[in-house]
């Protein structure tokens, strides 16, 4: 699976920026499902 060293950069790029969001998700969607299962 070789890709282009360009599309390597973006994909880089956009995981960089996209970290955050990821861990932001992750801690939202834990603290629903924990909530749920106080219910």
């Amino acid at each position: 699976m070789q890709q282009n060293i360009p599309n390597n950069k973006i994909f880089s790029a956009m995981a960089i920026f996209k970290a955050p969001i990821w861990l932001n998700m992750r801690e939202i969607y834990a603290q629903n499902t924990n909530s749920a299962q106080k219910k």
